[in-house]
Formats: structure tokens, C-alpha cells, sequence
């Protein structure tokens, strides 16, 4: 099948979209990821080919891109605050249409939505080519939004979600938990594809474990995930370094901060992730516990962790805690800067116990957190929709 994955980042560090991609065209497929990159002027390529994936970038008009630095410079200012959620929004319609623009010149025989925000571009594409939609929820985005867009634009979304999600042929999310969220808006065929990994190494691989001990995040740079505060923590603490890598708002802030135990490493290839982590002591997957979404959502960073035989730091109340919490595999605290540097003291001055934590996150990983299982779910989805649409 020729399939159209629709990304509204620039495919750069979005690892669950580049898993799936990859095992799909693996799979006998022909995947195309047309992704919107809303800063060109980071010099990312408009078409290349990954690993046989196809990537198709696009960009907002020039006085959207002008207008939305204007709003971000002055995102303190309360009226242009809320100027800045609106310009979203209708940059993200100018989004729609292009994607669909785009996707009615491919003669493709599905179309594949990676969150909400590229949902309406979907139904578009299936009502005009008449071909199979699957939206691929990795989180519950209108709880995802609450916390930090104004309520009015999480509303909006959250009616978007209830009326066009049922139009999709399959749901693809990521927990038991998600699933049961889309059965009750009344979604057909809902399969679970979690954010696990492909084991890279059988056996037990010991991180370097001599100080000054790396702490690594890679992933997107937004608030909510303890990376500033990560950093200052290391900065204070001659046994520590942390490593940063990924794509996101905080980026200027993190790359101005580099030094004094803290190193930006830019964006990060999602094939090279996995090199990263083994190469760690600790990972960081601190997610704040007070937006419902991370409550109950399963971490990339968890699973990284685990594929590599590494342990991770995780907030309590979170999806994440109460698996590492059951199978032993990394360290659950509070969401503060306090208990990570409390964590920190205490691990420096008794490493050997992250190697234990390590060792049980290989085994969990082998056992049922890998990616070779929900691989197969995905793979199938397919091939039924191949066998419906007899391509």
C-alpha cells in the first residue's frame, strides 16, 4: 500500500512516528511522512528519503513565520498572549489544507494521522479520495493542551476530537486506558501500539558508571519535563553531567546554557537514540504529574531506558511511575527540583544500585516491553486494510 503519514513536526526527533514508518515499509509498504516545519530557516532538507521512508517538509507562509517570532518575543504581554493561541490556530488551518493540497496529488491507498492536530487534513483526504483514515493518537491532546493554551482552544479541540475521530476507520493509541477513551466516543477497531523499543543489545551492557555520571534527555524541549531544572541541578553537582538533545521551544534557552556540567547536543536522529542511552548512566522521563495527560500516557524515555538496559528518573502519579515502581527499573520522586537532587546525592554515592535497576529494565524490556510486539499489531492493521481496500 501507499501510505500517507501526516506530521505536524518536521520529523526530526519524533521517534514513535519514525518506529512505525520504518515497519510499515519493511512491511512491503511505501511510506510517505509529510511533516510541517515551521522553521525552515534551520536549513532541514524539504525532500528526502530515511531509511526508505519518504519525508516531504513544508512550511508556513512567510507572514505567518514573521508574525508568530513578533508573538513569541512578547509572549509575557497578556493580550498578545492570547493573540498567540488564536495565530495557531490559524496557522494550523493553513496546515490542513496543504497537507490535503498535497496528500490529493499522490494517488495514495490510506492516509495516517499522527495526533489530533492533523486529523482534519485526514477526513479531508478520505472524503475526497475515498480511502481509509487511521488516526494514530499518541496521547489524549485536548488534555495534553490543559495547563498551557487557553481553556477556549483546549474546548475546541476537545469537540474537533468527539466529532471526527469516530470518522476514522482504525484508532491507533498507546494504553489501555487511551483505548477505553476512544470506545466511549464511540470509535471502531481501537488497537494498542505502545511506545517500546527494539532491544539493541541480549545482554547486559554496563553504562560507564564513574563520575561525573551522565544524566540524559532526549526528546521535545517543552516545559513540563524538569529539563531546566535538570540542569541547574547538575550545574551545582560535581558528580553529575547531563546531556540534552531534541527539538522544541526551551531550545535557545538550553543551547545558551550549555556548560558547567550541562551539554547541548542538538537534535538527535531517532535511530541514534538508542546509541545515546546506552551510553548513559541515568535517564531523565520527569514529566509533571498536575496535566492529566502525562498521568496517564506511557514515556518514549521509559522505554529507551529500558531497551537499553538503563534506569530512568520518573515523577510519582505518572503512567510511568507505577511501572517502574512494579518492575523495579528505575526511580520514582516527586516532581521537584529538590527530590532529583536529593536522587542525585544519593546515586553518586552508591552507584552500583543503578546497574541492579539497569539489569531488571533489560529483562522487562525482553520479556513484554519491545517493540517486535506492537510491530505486529501494527503490521496487521494494515494488512487488513489492505485486504479491504484490495491493494
Amino acid at each position: 500500500m501507499r501510505i500517507l503519514m501526516l506530521l505536524s513536526n518536521p520529523f526530526v526527533t519524533d521517534a514513535r512516528v519514525y518506529q512505525e514508518a520504518l515497519s510499515l515499509t519493511k512491511a512491503g509498504h511505501r511510506v510517505t511522512v509529510l511533516a510541517f516545519d515551521k522553521h525552515p530557516e534551520k536549513g532541514l532538507k524539504e525532500k528526502e528519503k530515511v531509511n526508505g521512508i519518504r519525508v516531504v517538509r513544508f512550511s508556513p507562509s512567510i507572514c505567518h513565520r514573521g508574525l508568530n517570532q513578533i508573538l513569541l518575543k512578547a509572549k509575557n504581554v497578556p493580550l498578545l498572549k492570547k493573540m498567540h493561541g488564536a495565530h495557531d490556530l490559524i496557522v494550523m488551518r493553513e496546515m490542513w489544507k496543504d497537507m490535503a493540497r498535497r496528500g490529493m496529488k499522490g494517488n495514495f491507498h490510506a492516509v495516517h494521522c499522527h495526533d489530533l492536530d492533523t486529523l482534519p487534513a485526514g477526513v479531508m483526504l478520505k472524503d475526497k479520495l475515498d480511502i481509509p483514515l487511521v488516526y494514530d493518537s499518541h496521547e489524549i491532546f485536548p488534555w495534553m493542551l490543559s495547563g498551557w493554551l487557553p481553556s477556549w482552544i483546549v474546548k475546541r479541540f476537545s469537540s474537533m476530537e468527539k466529532r471526527m475521530a469516530p470518522l476514522a476507520d482504525s484508532i491507533i493509541t498507546v494504553t489501555p486506558i487511551h483505548e477505553h477513551y476512544f470506545k466511549k466516543l464511540k470509535c471502531k477497531n481501537v488497537v494498542i501500539v505502545t511506545n517500546c523499543k527494539r532491544v539493541p543489545t541480549e545482554r547486559y551492557l554496563p553504562s560507564p558508571c564513574e563520575p561525573p555520571y551522565k544524566l540524559l534527555y532526549i526528546g521535545n524541549l517543552r516545559s513540563g519535563r524538569m529539563i531546566l531544572d535538570a540542569m541547574k541541578v547538575c550545574s551545582r553537582l560535581e558528580e553529575w553531567h547531563i546531556q540534552i538533545g531534541g527539538y522544541g521551544h526551551l531550545e535557545e534557552a538550553i543551547a545558551g546554557y550549555s556548560g558547567n556540567g550541562v551539554e547541548y547536543i542538538g537534535a538527535i536522529k531517532p535511530e541514534e537514540v538508542l546509541h545515546r542511552t546506552l551510553n548513559c548512566d541515568l535517564v531523565l522521563a520527569l514529566y509533571d504529574p498536575s496535566n492529566p495527560n502525562n498521568r496517564v500516557g506511557p514515556s518514549n524515555k521509559l522505554f529507551e531506558a529500558m531497551a537499553c538496559g538503563r534506569p530512568c528518573v520518573v515523577a510519582t502519579g505518572t503512567y510511568a511511575s507505577s511501572v517502574v515502581e512494579k518492575e523495579q527499573c528505575g526511580y520514582s520522586i516527586n516532581y521537584s527540583s529538590e527530590a532529583l537532587a536529593t536522587l542525585l546525592k544519593q546515586l553518586a554515592a552508591n552507584p552500583q544500585q543503578m546497574g541492579l535497576k539497569g539489569k531488571n529494565a533489560l529483562i522487562c524490556a525482553k520479556e513484554k516491553y519491545n517493540w517486535e510486539i506492537q510491530e505486529t499489531r501494527l503490521t496487521r492493521l494494515y494488512e487488513t486494510l489492505k485486504r479491504e481496500v484490495g491493494r
